[in-house]
């Protein structure tokens, strides 16, 4: 009868048994080295991350990279080969895959492993296999073994805060006897992997203040933001978001939490979490902000939500217009003074409107404001003074202002087409306002509601297209791209790999000879890099952000995120 021992007891016993062998072998029992001296067994090499069965149609695995709770399998790029969702890599679920060389002898194999930095650091059992036939095959090759199931690390995540683990092999032969001797050369893993964004959501509803989406209108707003995480990171470093858009600038972070439920930060903050919650002020170029206080015929102060877009200017020039509709309600000349702190504005005259909350302040001239002088017209058709900061798609006003005598006039249009290098803009019709001299355009971003960020846009490329300074891209319009939007470029179309791939500025958008609304893009791209069109791939990445500012649980300091996935668009599309 066979008895069961603990794991302990098997390894008390085999060590026992180990060094009595030893001693027989420095008497003279064999195994010597001549001279008395023992010679120990040969270690066994220890087991290794087996990566054969791990491909796609168009990649490899060449490496597996250890995260505090994923295993990642990426190619010899550095590109995963089954995508950035955990699940689809080794995990908790599917556990992982090792290969190691037979050990002459044994029947079955037990595959071992320890924490070397978290305590307990003793060795457990993580698998009990049969050996193969060693004539068939002379390498085994071990699935599903689960460090995460064995309590490995800390709160399922067995290589969090620095926490190294040791996979070894032992063997057992045909009377039960064990061997540890590929335990001396175990495979040791560890979190060499910075993180990465997993999955992002914007104005989340139902999360507390001041995480609680509002609605804002102007070109001043407040987004909330929850960001994903591929691995807990460290709350006491706060994520930071850097605009990855010429359109859209972070004022500021008016708030930010981390927890474990994408449903809600955590009230009592914990030390490392996979959820973190974001309150951003931010801003589109614009020249209107929202009052937030009712003012009245002959009042001289005007509260707004930002006073960015202001400066004091005797003969600076503003419009009111009506927050839903655009409607003018009047003009005012003169600012005397702007409190930042406050967020007010003195009039150097008293105001002529009444104005309610949630009417639009715009200022008309000064460095913050967005204005454009238009400089002729011919049908939809303006020619501006600077084109750059606008895009297909957008509502503006065209607004002739009161002078000799004449009432002002304004119109409410969109934007149809922008060349930036003729500096022209079309609109969706004529403009009658904008025939007159000294009529402006004025983005009205905000108007009837919160801006709505512009997502990322699929770009169809018209025609081939060679890399180096001042690329033009040919791409179906109308687009809503920018002058300082980025651009990511693929030439082989597959997005999973990265060699052929670039991100660059847009330099300025224009018209292309062609029919059916075509315009061009100029930006510089890598001379290297091809672009076929029906193959290659551009994405316009819209309001986009870089993510920075964080590290894991393994990292000392500040560290950026992978930069396969640390950076995305309003709608959701990571890169």
């Amino acid at each position: 009868m066979r008895h069961v021992v603990s794991w302990t007891a098997r390894q008390a016993w085999a060590g026992a048994l180990a060094a009595a062998l030893a001693a027989l072998a420095g008497c003279g029992g064999g195994g010597g080295s001549g001279d008395g001296t023992a010679v120990p067994p040969p270690v066994t090499p220890g087991p290794s991350f087996f990566l054969d069965a791990q491909f796609t149609a168009t990649q490899r695995a060449t490496r597996a990279v250890v995260d505090a709770g994923t295993v990642w399998l990426v190619d010899a790029n550095g590109d995963f080969v089954l995508g950035t969702d955990p699940a689809a890599n080794w995990n908790a679920t599917t556990g992982l895959t090792l290969s190691w060389k037979q050990i002459p002898g044994a029947v079955k194999y037990h595959v071992m492993g320890r924490n070397t930095v978290t305590a307990p650091t003793t060795w457990k059992e993580l698998l009990v296999l049969t050996a193969p036939d060693a004539r068939l095959s002379p390498t085994v090759v071990a699935t599903g073994i689960n460090p995460w199931s064995a309590g490995l690390g800390v709160d399922g995540h067995p290589w969090a805060f620095g926490n190294h683990v040791e996979l070894g092999v032992s063997s057992e032969d045909v009377r039960g006897v064990f061997s540890d001797v590929s335990l001396a050369g175990p495979l040791d893993t560890g979190d060499g992997f910075p993180g990465l964004l997993t999955g992002v959501e914007i104005d989340r509803a139902g999360l507390p203040v001041p995480f609680d989406p509002q609605v804002e209108r102007g070109a001043a707003f407040t987004k909330t933001i929850r960001l994903a995480f591929s691995e807990p990171m460290s709350t006491s470093a706060a994520p930071t978001l850097a605009s990855q858009s010429a359109n859209l600038v972070v004022r500021r972070v008016v708030a930010s939490a981390w927890g474990t439920d994408p449903a809600a930060p955590s009230a009592t903050p914990p030390s490392a979490a996979t959820q973190a919650f974001l309150s951003v002020a931010l801003a589109v170029k614009g020249a209107c902000s929202e009052l937030l206080v009712a003012r009245s015929a002959g009042d001289l102060i005007l509260e707004v939500r930002d006073t960015g877009f202001f400066t004091a200017d005797a003969a600076g020039r503003l419009a009111f217009l009506d927050g839903v509709s655009g409607a003018l309600l009047g003009e005012a000349t003169g600012v005397a003074a702007v409190d930042t702190a406050l967020g007010r504005l003195t009039l150097s005259h008293p105001l002529a409107p009444d104005l309610a909350v949630g009417a639009l302040a715009c200022a008309l001239s000064g460095p913050g404001a967005v204005v454009a002088q238009v400089v002729s017209a011919s049908g939809a058709r303006l020619t501006v003074s600077d084109a750059t900061p606008f895009f297909v798609g957008e509502p503006v006003a065209v607004l002739r202002p009161s002078q000799d005598g004449a009432a002002p006039l304004l119109e409410s249009l969109v934007v149809a087409g922008v060349d930036t290098v003729a500096k022209a803009l079309v609109l969706s019709a004529p403009s009658v306002a904008g025939q007159s001299a000294g009529a402006l355009v004025i983005p009205l971003n905000g108007l009837g509601g919160e801006v709505a960020l512009r997502p990322s846009a699929p770009l169809a490329l018209l025609r081939d297209a060679a890399g180096g300074p001042d690329t033009e891209l040919v791409v179906a319009g109308p687009t809503s791209l920018m002058v300082g939007d980025t651009v990511l470029v693929d030439a082989d179309g597959r997005l999973a790999t990265t060699p052929d791939q670039a991100q660059a500025t847009v330099k300025a958008v224009k018209f292309a000879p062609l029919a059916g609304g075509a315009c061009t893009l100029v930006l510089d791209l890598p001379a290297s890099l091809t672009l076929l069109h029906g193959r290659s791939q551009v994405i316009g990445l819209g309001d986009s952000f870089l993510v920075g500012g964080t590290r894991d649980t393994s990292a000392t300091a500040v560290t950026p995120l992978d930069p396969h996935a640390d950076q995305f668009s309003p709608d959701g599309l990571r890169y």
